[in-house]
Parts: C-alpha cells; sequence; structure tokens
C-alpha cells in the first residue's frame, strides 16, 4: 500500500524559504505594475505533486519511495531499473542499474531540489561502478571501471497528472581496466572527461502508477557506453540520441 502523500502546507512551509528574495523584490516593484505581476507569478511557490514521480526534481516526496522498470536505448538495448527515496528539506536518495550484458551499471547518489516560480529546479550526485563482458566470435574480453556523474534538472508540471522534466548529466572517468584475453590492462592516459548527456522525460500518472517515457541527446567520448572500443585517449567526443520508457510502481 503507497503511504500517504505529505500534506501541501507542511511542504510548502519547507520550500517558503527558497521565493523570499524574489519577494523582498516585488515588494519593491509596487510601482511597476507589470514588473509586479511578473514577479508575483514567480513568488507563488507551487507544492510539489501528490503523485510519487521518480524524475521530477521533487521526487516521490518526503518519507515514499518510487520504483521503476523500463529500458533504455543508448547504443544499445538495455533494461533498466530505479529507486529513489524522498527525504526531509527537499533531499533524496536513490540507485539505479542498467544491464545489457556487454554493460552492466549500478548508480548510487543523492539529489536536492527547490522552486523558482513555477519551475523546479534540483543537482544531483551519482557515482557509478560498472562491468561489461564479450565473449563468443572470437572474443574473449572484459572491462570494468567506476564514473562520476554530476546532474542538473528543471522540471514543469504541464497538467494536473503530468510533468516534463529535463536532466542535464556530466560524466567523468574515475577509473577504467580491461582484460584482453590472459592480459589485463589499466590505461596510464586517459579522457577523464567522458561527455555530457540531455534528457528530456515525460511522467504521466496512470491508475496504479506512473508512465515515462522520453528521449535525449550525448556528446560523450567513442570508451562511453561502448568501452569495447577501447579509446582511452581519444579527445573526440560523438553524438548519439538515445531513447527510454518505462513504469513507476
Amino acid at each position: 500500500m503507497a503511504a500517504p502523500a505529505p500534506s501541501s502546507s507542511r511542504v510548502g512551509a519547507r520550500l517558503s524559504r527558497s521565493a523570499s528574495a524574489v519577494r523582498v523584490f516585488c515588494t519593491l516593484s509596487l510601482a511597476v505594475p507589470g514588473l509586479q505581476r511578473g514577479c508575483q507569478a514567480f513568488a507563488d511557490e507551487p507544492a510539489p505533486p501528490a503523485t510519487r514521480l521518480l524524475f521530477f526534481p521533487s521526487g516521490p516526496g518526503e518519507g515514499r519511495h518510487a520504483v521503476a522498470l523500463g529500458g533504455i536505448w543508448q547504443v544499445a538495448p538495455q533494461l533498466a531499473a530505479n529507486w529513489r527515496w524522498g527525504l526531509p528539506l527537499g533531499f533524496s536518495v536513490g540507485a539505479s542499474l542498467q544491464t545489457v550484458v556487454l554493460r552492466n551499471q549500478l548508480d548510487v547518489g543523492a539529489s536536492w531540489f527547490t522552486t523558482f516560480g513555477p519551475f523546479f529546479v534540483g543537482a544531483s550526485m551519482k557515482f557509478g561502478a560498472w562491468i561489461g563482458f564479450l565473449n563468443g566470435f572470437g572474443f574473449d574480453s572484459m572491462a570494468w571501471g567506476a564514473v562520476w556523474e554530476p546532474g542538473l534538472q528543471a522540471g514543469l508540471p504541464v497538467a494536473h497528472d503530468a510533468w516534463l522534466t529535463l536532466v542535464l548529466q556530466g560524466y567523468f572517468d574515475i577509473y577504467e581496466a580491461a582484460r584482453l584475453g590472459s592480459l589485463v590492462f589499466v590505461p596510464s592516459h586517459r579522457t577523464l572527461y567522458l561527455g555530457l548527456g540531455a534528457s528530456l522525460i515525460v511522467e504521466l500518472a496512470a491508475e496504479h502508477g506512473v508512465i515515462y517515457f522520453g528521449g535525449g541527446i550525448f556528446h560523450t567520448s567513442p570508451n562511453y557506453p561502448a568501452w569495447i572500443n577501447f579509446s582511452y585517449v581519444d579527445p573526440n567526443k560523438y553524438v548519439y540520441p538515445s531513447v527510454l520508457a518505462g513504469y513507476e510502481f
């Protein structure tokens, strides 16, 4: 059974400090009616959605969690599982798993959000560990490593049961190693900045959960996410699309 939603008054009180500077400016702009109306629109803070959301910056809500199963196509199709738990003061923690045998990655991290007018904005910090296998057809290799993934999010409710989120995600290499047959090597020189991704995700409330779908554009080194390229020192970045979809419980 889903946990009860926190009251909008309690959540709204928690977020009220984020627009204090805007309210002060609006008070000083009383002499300019047009500016005053625009300020007031931003000073009226929206309450976080009562629906438990996974990708929207506010997350599932304080003391509640959201779990999602779906898929993502990013160079190759992958199964995806996500979990997020809401904490006080706008914080949340979460984990995600993407797997396709060739590359399997587990991410853990935390995020925080606030409001700016009708927008929900957030920042996140994730760390991931991955391992990949390529056996058969003359190949006997595997690779493993760790990545750092800072991100920014901006969300907007577009209807009473629909939410739109823009996600910007950076990718930085922490460690990487590979095995080719019996030879194991760790590249001494590699590209630390792997690239950047931007995704637009829609979440729609359903009868017993939330449907999500979206797409994105990535600009990364050829070694991410396809480690089999072994392009550790290639300074070039390549552009490719991605699509994702799934269901949140």
